[in-house]
């Protein structure tokens, strides 16, 4: 298995370049579709973890592809990149970090919200201005349905849970009545 850190290098790489460029919706865009290629035909990438294929015919594959999707040239080029160093078969998981590193050079914070049911549009832009005011950044967010939730919200941010479910508070106005009779 590869380190996490080299494939970051990648994706910071070409979000620096989407970025600057002003092109990073093109490359998303072009991201998006190999992972649609991927999750509909899975053995796609397993053809570039096969040593018995020869790099030329690897390349050819992915040349044929980004061509046939009219990819950006950075991404073709990327592509190609991966493809020469042995690193296509990773690419979903370039991907991931390529989002995070692309909004973190945008001043976008990417946050996951669990809510026991759908949010409705007029809710979603209140919590996104209100985070959004809170932390200083725009703000993304997939909200999730989580049905172990009663009530409220659980939001993940930088790897932090903050957790305002009616669970959680009914388990710390326990704990606080256990503390009382004790105390």
């Amino acid at each position: 298995m590869i380190r996490k850190s080299l494939l970051l290098k990648y994706a910071r790489s070409l979000a620096e370049v989407a970025v600057e460029s002003g092109f990073e919706p093109q490359i998303q865009q072009n991201f998006e579709h190999m992972t649609a290629v991927n999750r509909q035909v899975p053995e796609f990438l397993k053809v570039f973890k096969n040593p018995v294929i020869p790099l030329d015919v690897k390349r050819k594959l992915m040349t044929a592809v980004a061509d046939t999707f009219g990819y950006h040239a950075y991404f073709r080029d990327f592509l190609k990149l991966l493809t020469d160093h042995h690193r296509t078969a990773y690419l979903p998981d370039i991907y991931e970090l390529y989002l995070r590193e692309q909004n973190t050079l945008t001043g976008i914070l990417s946050v996951q919200v669990f809510a026991p049911r759908p949010l409705d549009e007029a809710h979603q832009r209140r919590l996104a201005s209100e985070l959004a005011e809170i932390l200083g950044v725009r703000i993304q967010f997939d909200v999730e349905m989580d049905d172990t939730l009663i009530g409220g919200l659980k939001i993940r941010m930088d790897g932090t849970v903050y957790d305002g479910s009616v669970k959680r508070q009914l388990e710390r106005f326990r704990e606080s009545l256990s503390a009382e009779a004790i105390g």
